[in-house]
This record gives C-alpha cells, structure tokens and sequence, in this order.
C-alpha cells in the first residue's frame, strides 16, 4: 500500500501535464499554493480510500473537484479504472466536463453526460472513462438494468450532504456499499449538527474524514437590520392575534396545553381578542405531535380539529412569508388560496365551509390582505435591498431568496430602478436553457446580479461574485456555508445578511450561525469572520 509520500511523489508527475488552476485567471498569483494543496488533499484521500469511504470536506472555491479529477486521472492512467460521478444538478455535469477537460488539456480521457436530458440511444454507461450523471437517472437505468454497479472501480457523490432521507444518493450509496466500490464524497458543509453528519456518514458508510483548508480571501460580513414600519407592525399584531385565536381553541380540545398568560378565554375563531402575551409559535414537530392527537379524538371533534390544524398551518406559513419574505410573495400565496376557495364554493354551491375559506374571511385576515394590497411595494426588507442593491450597481452580486415568487417580484422591483437582474432557479418548471443563459451573462459581464434560490447554493459553478445579498435568510447552516462560497474565492468580497428586527429573522440568522459553528467543531475549524452591524 503506497504511503501519502508516495501518492504525493507520483501525482506531482502526473501534474506536470495538467492544469491545476484553470477554474480562475485570477488564480495564477496563487497557482503553486493552490496547486501544493491539490495534490496534497489528493494524496492523502487516496491513502484514506484504501481502507474506507472518505469525505472531503472543504471550502467552496478552493477546488475540490479538481482534487476529485488527480484522483480520477490517477485511476484511469494507472489502472484503467472508471468512475462515475453523481452531481444533483444536470448543469452542474456539464459545468464538471467542462472542467475536467480544461485540468487534462489534450490528454483528457472519454467523458460522457448522462441526465434526464439526454437521449436513450446517447446512454452509453459501458465505454467512457468517466461518466457525470444525476442520481435520479442513475438510479432509475439501474433500475432498469442499463446501468449496472460492477462497471464502475470508483464513485464520486458531489455534494453529500443530500445524502439523507428520499434523495436517491442513499439507495444508490447502499448499492456501491454492497458491492465494496470506493466512495469519494464532496461538500463544503456535511450538517449542521452531530445527528446529521452521524445520518450521512451511515448513509456512506463513511470511514475518514479529509478536512481540507489553504487561507483564502476575506469575507467581510455585515447584518443590515431593518426596523418595521408601522405598517408591518400593525400587520404583526394581527397575525398574533390570530395564532391566539387558534391557540385558545387547540387548549379547548386539549390538544395544547395553556402556555401563555393571558386571561383571554374566548375560544370563537372569529373573536378579536386584544394581545396581552404573545402567543407561541408552534414549531413543526409539535404540529405533528397535534395532528396525531387529533386522529384519537372522537369523530364529531375530529372535524373541527383538523380545520383548526389546516388554519393553524396557511396562518403560519402566511405569517412568515408576509413577514420576512415581502407583501408580493405574500398576496401570491393569498391569490393561490382565493382561486382554489373559489372553485371550492362553485363545486358545492356556496355551502361548502372548508379551512382554507374560513382562513380567507378572518376579519384579522382581511385586514392583513388589504393592508398587504396597499403598500405592496413598500414592505421594509424590499425598500433596504433596493438602497443596497443600487449602491452596488458596478458590480457583481448574487441576491438569495427563499421563494421563486420572491425572486420574481424582486427582480420586477429592481428592474424598475435600471437594476440588470434575472432570476435563477431550480427544482420544478427550470430551464437549463435559462440557467446556461443567466451564467454566462454572469460571466461575460452583461449582467450584474442574479435573483436566486438555493439552486446556486449547492454545487452549481458561476464565476466569482463581489457581492453576496441573503435578503431570505438560510433556513440550514449548509445552505448559508454554500451561500457564502459564491464569494471570497480569488479576491476579497462582502455579504451582506437583510435581517427584519423580528424574531422570525432573527432566531433564524442565529440558528443558522449556531449550526456552521457545530460543524466546524466536528470536522475542523476555520477562520470565522465577526459580522458588523448597521440599522436603517
């Protein structure tokens, strides 16, 4: 078994034919620093490979995908191996050939692209060196008995944070598992607590952690808090006022217990009781400990109680969108249920009562929706944006949002301001076509910020930005370890955090903190830049 010296020894030959710095031009002041950590990390994951799976953890930008390729080309050159690499996004296999033919120069071994995109009779997952592939596609070829486990001698999972729950990177991982295939595994962000990494290391069957880190630029963060105007106050107090509401009739079926010290006993859904103590705001797990209470309770009272839960669920969902997302997202949520309450009542000609019509005429609710109509672009978090986005018009940045329809409204703001922006998305209803536009435009300067969701975040490769706007704020510590790699990778570069002075911004800014922190403690720390404040 070679040592790490020998591996290192071996792969600076190979090297001398490869271009180990070609994600950046920028890059080339730094190109032995980087270079010396490449080969090192490559060295020693395959010292760790031989006896068990191995995680590379480490920063975005500092190129762990061409760490990946030396251990690739190693492989290949040396014992004819083939490897298949599983990405979760199909511009992401593209942007990865793209690359590994610009590290291999005119030595590059067959490559080949396989997503949902690409045809039947073009799925060849027998003769090419190495193949990019989604793992929904992988795994539905394998299912079919086209793509088979034992064609490959090495597998790559970018991004294996994923590797949890329905996402196809588990039965996919328990096949090469099964079959003693070396697993390589990429992420800059593992989980954001020890469950979580303890979930992915079992779905991997992960023996060695490689924690890589070489110094890189500053980030310099800042926390932009923003003061409600009295219109979102107002806003606030109804909303509370509602969650009271569906507090008091939860405690009256016994579903709740009584936390909160208000003497108000009025349990009438449609009651406008005045707050005298704010009523929690029930997280997840809690409403799906109710909604399996529910199911025991008689079946005269288990009507009401599912209404009340259904209630519960649009105002929270409402609650936070209205708050920390913008009126737009909002009344577009609204505008969902008014279309569907619509049929709903055509259906049983008017007689029909359901959740979502009683949520729609709350005397609180009307309010907050006319309120919401009124000042539709004014709401607080769109008004700093708008400052900020216009102070950095000469550069380039990326604005992260937590819904589409944010995005969109956002860029229809901007837009009206001279702002060049477009959306960038994934999940249901994208365009590669759209995505493979927005990146270049990104690239060749004709554009100045993309509007986008968490599709940017993980893995997908777009030239360095100056700037990193989360006007939503990150729901996971991977999402904003993801966020902030978009910066900071050749050249300094500033994020700036739109946090509403609320506890629904605030409890989630710090939770997100709290998480990256966790992790660091867990695989390695690194350099934690101390964000600064600044208030409107």
């Amino acid at each position: 078994m070679p040592t790490i010296h020998e591996y290192e020894k071996t792969l600076r030959e190979m090297v001398s034919t490869l271009n180990l710095s070609i994600t950046s031009p920028k890059e080339k002041p730094r190109e032995k620093e980087l270079g010396d950590f490449r080969i090192i990390s490559a060295a020693k994951i395959m010292s760790e490979l031989e006896t068990g799976n191995t995680a590379f953890v480490a920063d975005t930008g500092t190129g762990k995908t061409i760490v990946s390729f030396l251990i690739f080309l190693f492989l290949h050159r040396n014992e004819k191996k083939r490897t298949l690499f599983l990405v979760p996004q199909v511009v992401l296999a593209g942007q990865h050939n793209v690359l590994l033919n610009g590290v291999a120069k005119e030595h590059s071994p067959s490559s080949l692209i396989i997503t949902g995109a690409t045809k039947q009779k073009n799925r060849d997952w027998k003769s090419p060196s190495i193949i990019f592939a989604t793992p929904q596609t992988f795994f539905k070829e394998y299912s079919k008995g086209t793509a088979k486990i034992n064609d490959f001698h090495f597998v790559v999972f970018d991004e294996f944070h994923r590797g949890q729950g329905k996402y196809d990177y588990v039965p996919i991982a328990n096949l090469f598992k099964e079959n003693n295939v070396p697993i390589l595994l990429l992420s800059a962000s593992p989980g954001g607590n020890k469950e979580k990494i303890a979930k992915v290391k079992n779905t991997f069957g992960i023996k060695h952690w490689v924690r890589g880190m070489v110094a890189m630029p500053e980030k310099e963060e800042n926390i932009l808090i923003v003061k409600p105007d009295e219109t979102l106050e107002n806003i606030d107090k109804h909303f509370l006022s509602m969650f009271r509401s569906a507090e008091n009739q939860l405690v009256a079926l016994k579903l709740l217990k009584n936390n909160f010290s208000s003497k108000e006993t009025q349990i009438e859904m449609f009651a406008l009781p005045e707050i005298e103590a704010k009523p929690q705001i029930l997280p997840i797990k809690k409403l799906e400990e109710i909604k399996d209470e529910i199911f025991k309770l008689p079946t005269r009272k288990r009507y009401e109680a599912f209404s009340i839960y259904g209630i519960y669920m649009k105002l929270r969902y409402a609650y936070g969108t209205c708050m920390t997302e913008g009126y737009e997202t909002f009344l577009y949520y609204i505008g969902k249920l008014k279309e569907k309450d619509r049929k709903d009542q055509i259906k049983s000609k008017g007689e029909l009562k359901t959740t979502t019509h009683r949520f729609l005429t709350h005397p609180r609710m009307e309010s907050v929706i006319q309120l919401a109509e009124d000042n539709r672009d004014y709401h607080p978090k769109v008004q700093k944006l708008i400052s900020l986005v216009r102070f950095f018009t000469n550069r380039r940045g990326l604005i992260f949002v937590g819904e589409k329809e944010t995005g969109l409204c956002l860029n229809r703001r901007l837009s009206k301001f001279g702002i060049s922006t477009e959306v960038l998305f994934g999940g249901r209803g994208k365009s590669i076509k759209h995505q493979n536009h927005v990146i270049s435009s990104l690239m060749n300067g004709t554009l100045n910020f993309a509007v986008s969701t968490s599709v940017v975040k993980e893995g997908l490769n777009i030239p360095e930005m100056d700037v990193v706007v989360h006007y939503s704020l990150s729901k996971t510590g991977i999402e904003l370890i993801q966020g902030n790699g978009r910066i900071g990778r050749t050249y300094p570069g500033k994020i700036y955090f739109i946090v509403l002075d609320h506890f629904l911004d605030r409890s989630m800014y710090w939770s997100t903190k709290r998480q990256v922190q966790t992790m660091n403690r867990i695989v390695g720390s690194k350099n934690i830049y101390e964000p600064t404040f600044s208030f409107i």
